[in-house]
């Protein structure tokens, strides 16, 4: 799906996050804003200006994005008369086991989601999960939904241990889900926010 820009976060910018959400138990809950069931989900604004300059350079580099944004803005971002992409928001979520998250989009353009830890190896998982004999063994699975012409295009992204520091960015109306996950008492931690054009 070239909608869904999959990258690689600096190494730096990568540590910085995984210590600072060490310490975020006394941040603002988030819960009542997001469509995830999950019980730990907070605001973590304060590790905004890690992530945004870099992430908009990525955003900036592809052109799905851009005209992605092009279309919902009706204006370029790099035109003289440019919109600038602003991110008010972020937050991190602590999937623990049999939590999920189900179909939704997100507001604003632009999405993303950083993998943070991961803790489970995807054939462990499917060998300990109830779906272990189904055609759909989908645990701990992301997955994208784009509408089509004639029937919707469905992605789904085997997420475990490897894409640890990994960072997808793709449109905020793009539909995503995430199955949970059962062989591990650990926690899936998680960064997520929305860019949104300021002009």
């Amino acid at each position: 799906m070239q909608e869904v820009y999959r990258c690689h976060l600096p190494y730096d910018i990568f540590i910085k996050l995984k210590e600072h959400v060490k310490n975020v138990q006394d941040n603002k809950d988030h819960n009542k804003s997001l469509a995830g069931n999950i019980e730990v989900e907070k605001h973590i604004e304060e590790c905004i200006p890690l992530v945004k300059d870099f992430l908009i350079k990525q955003i900036k580099n592809h052109n799905v994005l851009n005209e992605h944004i092009k279309k919902t803005c009706l204006k370029k971002i790099d035109d003289s008369d440019k919109g600038e992409l602003v991110l008010p928001t972020l937050w991190v979520n602590f999937q623990k086991k049999h939590e999920f998250n189900p179909l939704h989009d997100h507001s604003g353009v632009i999405s993303f989601v950083i993998f943070i830890q991961i803790p489970y190896l995807m054939e462990d998982l499917i060998k300990n999960s109830p779906g272990v004999n189904s055609n759909a063994p989908l645990a701990g699975h992301l997955t994208f939904v784009k509408n089509g012409s004639t029937q919707p295009q469905i992605v789904d992204v085997p997420v475990d241990k490897t894409y640890e520091q990994q960072c997808f960015i793709f449109p905020a109306d793009l539909l995503h889900c995430v199955y949970p996950f059962y062989n591990t008492d650990e926690t899936r931690i998680t960064i997520s926010g929305n860019f949104y054009v300021k002009y």
